[in-house]
């Protein structure tokens, strides 16, 4: 490796590192801030408990997103050439991170589960194009190719079932909004 590939690879790790650490700030401030704003009016120890416990995952997953990208950068490298445009080197791990990303909004307990499930659907929206655009280019093996489209069918049927949900997921978050307000007046 020549001196302009280190610093290349170099500056791509420092740019991955950035766009992880600035999706971890983001998604876990808002995160803890729901969490401590629904959860602070009923007990305030739980309420930081359970944010300090969502910062704490949070943290793990873009830890492993990150390591799951730099490991990826680091053997594509090698294969770059050969394999496929170094324009398409960012594609699955930025789909993982997606993927992961919507699950987490899935999970929230926040009692917004219509916000949450759109959420979700925008990140796995996403994630399923940059598939389908990777599949269609790449120079995958035949069963990367076969987990590709097992994962984009999977996508698809997962994004078809929480949209078929949410109106009732609307509703939900209607008549919860209401709740909280009426128990808020109350006081």
């Amino acid at each position: 490796m020549n001196e302009t590939d280190a610093v290349t690879e170099r500056s791509r790790l420092h740019r991955g590192r950035l766009a992880l650490s600035a999706s971890f700030v983001a998604i876990t401030l808002m995160g803890t801030l729901l969490i401590v704003d629904y959860w602070g009016r009923r007990n305030t120890a739980v309420a930081w408990e359970r944010a300090i416990a969502f910062a704490a995952i949070m943290a793990g997953i873009h830890t492993v997103g990150y390591r799951v990208w730099r490991r990826q950068l680091t053997s594509e490298q090698k294969t770059i050439s050969v394999r496929c445009p170094e324009s398409q080197a960012w594609r699955t791990p930025t789909r993982i991170v997606l993927i992961v990303i919507g699950v987490g909004f899935l999970l929230l307990l926040n009692g917004q589960i219509f916000t949450n499930r759109l959420l979700f659907i925008s990140c796995w929206t996403t994630s399923l194009i940059l598939g389908l655009r990777a599949t269609k280019t790449s120079n995958q093996t035949t069963l990367g190719r076969i987990f590709s489209l097992v994962l984009i069918q999977l996508q698809v049927l997962l994004i078809a079932l929480t949209t078929l949900t949410l109106p009732k997921a609307y509703r939900f978050e209607r008549n919860f909004n209401q709740h909280v307000e009426e128990v808020q007046k109350g006081r």
